[in-house]
C-alpha cells in the first residue's frame, strides 16, 4: 500500500504504470496490483488498533462540524472505459475497487460509518465474474451493538459502465437528524434517521487495481487513469439540496 501518486486537492488518482506492488504464492504464481490509501494522520492513527485496519473503519472524525444545519458533501469516482474482468474471457483480467468513507461520531457517542465504493473485474472462485456494480451506505451499530442499522443504502449493478463518472450527494439534516442522498443526480429524499447529530467527520479513500493470477495486465489497461474525489466546498457541489444547506464549513450554498 502506497500514498496515491497524484493528488489534486481533494482529488486522488492513480494510473496503471509500473512500477507494481507484488505478492507471489507457491502455489497460485505472482500477483501484481497498485493499491493506495488517503486519510488525515489523526484518523489514521486512531484506526490503527482496529482489527479492520488499514480499512479505517473504526477511525475517528477529526473534523468538527456544525450542529444545527442541513450539510452537503459530494463524492466522485472516475471510471474510464477499461476490459475490467476476472480473468474469464479470454484476455487478461483486471480488477478495479475504489472506496470513499467517511466516519462521525454522534453528540451521543455512536460512531456513524459511510462508504460509497464501485467495483468491477472481481470474481468467484464457484459462481464466476461478478457485475460492476456501485454502492452507497450509510449507517450505525445499534445500542447492543449486535446488528447495524443502515439509514441510508443504494446498491447498482451495472452491464455498462464504461467511461462514466459516478457521483453521490450526502445531505444530513442536523436538526431533524434525517440523512438524504442523490445518486448520479437522482435525489433519493431522506433515507433515515441518526441517533444524534452529528458532531465530527472524517474521510479515508482506497483504490486498488489488481492483475489477473499470472502478474499481467490487460493491455488495455495500460496508462488508464482511475480517480477518487472528496467535494466539500460548496462552489464545486453540483446537485441541488433542501433550502438552507451549506457544505460542511457551514457556507450556505
Amino acid at each position: 500500500m502506497g500514498i496515491f501518486p497524484a493528488i489534486n486537492g481533494q482529488k486522488f488518482s492513480l494510473t496503471v504504470a509500473p512500477p507494481y506492488f507484488s505478492n507471489s504464492d507457491p502455489e497460485y504464481g505472482t500477483f501484481n496490483y497498485l493499491q493506495y490509501l488517503a486519510t488525515s494522520k489523526t484518523r489514521f492513527y486512531s484506526a490503527k488498533d482496529s482489527p479492520y485496519f488499514p480499512h479505517l473503519q473504526d477511525g475517528l472524525g477529526d473534523f468538527s462540524l456544525p450542529t444545527t444545519e442541513i450539510l452537503a458533501l459530494e463524492m466522485q469516482l472516475d471510471i474510464p472505459g477499461a476490459p475490467l474482468n476476472g480473468g474469464y474471457y479470454g484476455e487478461p483480467g483486471s480488477s478495479y475497487l475504489a472506496d470513499i468513507n467517511f466516519n462521525g461520531i454522534t453528540e451521543n457517542g455512536y460512531v456513524v460509518r459511510s462508504g460509497y465504493s464501485f467495483m468491477a473485474g472481481t470474481a468467484d472462485p464457484d459462481f464466476g465474474e461478478n457485475l460492476p456494480s456501485v454502492l452507497f451506505m450509510l449507517g450505525y451499530p445499534n445500542s447492543d451493538e449486535t446488528e447495524y442499522s443502515s439509514v441510508a443504502y443504494y446498491y447498482n449493478k451495472m452491464t455498462d459502465y464504461q467511461s462514466k463518472y459516478h457521483r453521490v450527494g450526502i445531505y444530513i439534516n442536523q436538526n431533524t437528524k434525517q440523512v438524504g442522498f442523490i445518486v448520479n443526480g437522482v435525489d433519493q429524499g431522506y433515507q433515515g434517521t441518526l441517533p444524534a447529530p452529528l458532531k465530527n467527520i472524517g474521510f479515508d479513500i482506497r483504490s486498488w487495481v489488481g492483475s489477473d493470477k499470472d502478474g499481467t495486465f490487460s493491455d488495455k489497461l495500460a496508462g488508464l487513469e482511475f480517480s477518487s474525489e472528496l467535494i466539500t466546498d460548496r462552489s464545486a457541489l453540483q446537485f441541488s439540496y433542501p433550502q438552507g444547506t451549506t457544505d460542511i464549513c457551514g457556507n450556505v450554498i
